[in-house]
């Protein structure tokens, strides 16, 4: 589009303020004389245009919005009302043999700051044993205001992690596969739901919605929800064409050109704006952007459609009806033509857990850094140490060609310097015998035991610090910042402008000889992560063996049916299928190493 003007004396314009004049391509002044530029200060002024400012109608407000989807197993509230009451500063640490397998809780008006005081049961894995995840520490550092004028409002809606609710037992359908009343479908339409009831309705009804703008965070099956929530939103308006009466058939009706809006463009969300009365600038709410879309090692563990797991684990726990796993609706990840401005992803390099097949995204830039899942989304606890049950085998005695193959085992975890040599051993657990009887006495039988075989587990036991899930939060921090996101750059600046922080020292790599490597590593990350074009990176070998020794967890283990009575790495009682966080089955290399390969899950 362009102006022209054409006068035969002169232009005379005054202004009180600047006079501004934007163009997306060149500005072109010509005269037949000279032209003229005088002003007090001398000099112009060259450097990178400024953006324009967006147009918006009169009588309108745009709205900016931070969604924040938590990981599975993570929940802000329930961490405040248990972990950080024992873990209060940068020295502390929970001693792992003090967390009970199971724990009758009270919740009383002191740990929740509300008047309801519940009981309820926890076990040792279970949310309020988590300390805050990347999602809450970002949560907390994003703008919350509204512009003077009331044209525009940055607001912003925190979402419990998928099989978590605020000071309530945990989920096992939610926690395990996503699904239920705490999976991800239903957090997203609760996220949406929330927002609306308690952010955007108390917002003034006079003026009509011209433009909503989206940033959104997930992690784990959060970061799932993150991308069903992108496709819920950018859902289109549904019309219905209106009929009439066929004028040469009195039965029959014929299509018009008019039509009529039967649902509202937003998907959940349009329809919960116009249930509060906020009306859209144009006839529905088309205007939806999602700017930026950061997401920390997107999981769906879809195990319903993956495994068929209703039917699997059906006579385990009945929240799981069989015959609705053909009906469930599907999980939507794909985000490819919806028009993000942004898509940045940060993947687990070392988690290689059957249930937590990674899922890549069709558009943007993926980032591997090393760690665990929750290494790269946090949430591990700051424990003294973390003991691990990595594999198990049975071996009658002399079996030698059992033993050197579980060694090459062990071996991979050492020469991959996740473990050192004596941080990880074989241990024998109980025997398996054969029993019969002889008679001993006239009145008496005597049982006979006879030893089959040993059954033995790989555990590893070390220290690692939970300071390392800091890096991949500031990586994704400062991307947002490049991107336009309303991020403070730190908790200093957050606490300054307003925002509630409770616990500081979560935002802190401390300043100590013992974090020296790991600050430089975190230097080196955000240098790696500004350059999208390349495929690969390195590390000093110094660097890598320190990071993955010191801050990687070994997140696949053969636990966590202690609750059930079941001891940790026996297979016995129900093979593998129950152990959630089981490792894929290792492979090995023409030399005969084995190594892991983590399942990709589109």
């Amino acid at each position: 589009m362009s102006r022209t003007r054409i006068v035969k004396g002169k232009i005379t314009e005054r202004v009180k303020g600047d006079i501004s004049i934007y163009s997306a391509s060149n500005i072109i002044e010509t005269s037949l004389q000279s032209i003229v530029e005088t002003g007090k200060e001398k000099g112009i002024s060259f450097g990178q245009p400024s953006k324009p400012p967006e147009y918006q109608p009169e009588n309108t407000i745009i709205l900016y919005i931070g969604m924040f989807f938590d990981g599975t197993g993570n929940n802000r509230f329930n961490s405040e009302s248990l972990y950080y009451t024992k873990v209060k500063g940068n020295n502390n640490r929970i001693k792992s043999s003090e967390i009970p397998t199971q724990l009758s809780f009270t919740l009383t008006p002191e740990k929740i700051k509300e008047k309801d005081i519940s009981k309820i049961n926890i076990s040792n894995r279970d949310s309020y044993w988590n300390p805050y995840s990347n999602i809450v520490k970002l949560y907390d550092l994003y703008k919350e205001k509204s512009e003077a004028k009331g044209k525009t409002h940055i607001i912003k809606q925190y979402v419990e992690g998928i099989g978590t609710e605020k000071y309530k037992e945990d989920s096992v359908g939610g926690s395990s596969i996503g699904r239920g009343d705490t999976g991800v479908i239903a957090k997203v339409e609760r996220g949406i739901k929330d927002l609306v009831k308690e952010k955007i309705a108390a917002l003034p009804k006079d003026k009509k919605i011209y433009k909503i703008v989206f940033d959104v965070f997930g992690f784990s099956r959060g970061a799932a929800a993150a991308r069903h929530f992108c496709n819920e939103v950018k859902k289109t308006a549904y019309y219905v064409t209106r009929t009439k009466q066929d004028p040469y058939d009195r039965k029959g009706r014929i299509l018009t050109k008019e039509k009529d809006l039967v649902k509202h463009a937003g998907g959940i969300l349009g329809a919960e704006l116009k249930k509060i009365g906020l009306k859209p600038y144009e006839e529905t709410y088309n205007n939806i952007e999602i700017r930026f879309l950061g997401l920390f090692d997107t999981v769906v563990s879809d195990l319903v459609v993956k495994e068929n797991i209703g039917y699997k684990i059906a006579p385990f726990f009945n929240g799981i009806p069989i015959i609705a796993q053909e009906y469930l609706e599907d999980i939507k990840t794909n985000i490819s033509g919806l028009g993000i401005k942004k898509v940045f992803q940060i993947v687990a390099n070392d988690e290689w857990r059957a249930n937590f097949a990674y899922t890549p995204t069709e558009d943007g830039y993926t980032l591997y850094m090393l760690g665990a899942h929750s290494d790269i989304g946090g949430g591990y606890a700051e424990l003294d140490k973390y003991t691990s049950i990595l594999g198990f085998f049975d071996a009658k005695g002399g079996d030698e060609e059992i033993f050197k193959q579980q060694e090459k085992v062990r071996k991979y975890f050492i020469d991959g310097d996740y473990c050192k040599e004596n941080e990880i051993w074989f241990e024998k657990n109980y025997e398996h015998t054969s029993g019969f009887s002889i008679e001993s006495s006239p009145t008496e039988t005597t049982p006979i035991y006879e030893k089959i075989s040993g059954h033995y587990i790989l555990k590893t036991s070390r220290y690692i610090s939970n300071k390392y899930s800091l890096v991949p939060m500031y990586v994704m921090l400062q991307k947002a910042i490049d991107y336009g996101v309303p991020f403070y750059k730190d908790y200093n600046e957050a606490k300054k402008g307003g925002n509630r922080i409770d616990y500081p020292f979560e935002y802190e790599i401390p300043d100590t000889e013992e974090f020296k490597m790991l600050r430089e590593y975190l230097k080196k990350m955000l240098d790696v992560s500004k350059d999208e074009s390349k495929k690969s990176y390195s590390l000093s070998s110094e660097m890598f063996e320190h990071i993955r020794n010191r801050y990687v967890h070994l997140s696949s283990h053969y636990a966590g049916l202690d609750t059930l009575g079941h001891k940790d790495g026996d297979h016995h009682f129900s093979g593998e299928l129950l152990f959630i966080n089981r490792p894929v089955k290792y492979k090995e290399d023409e030399n005969g190493k084995i190594f892991y390969e983590r399942e990709i899950y589109k």
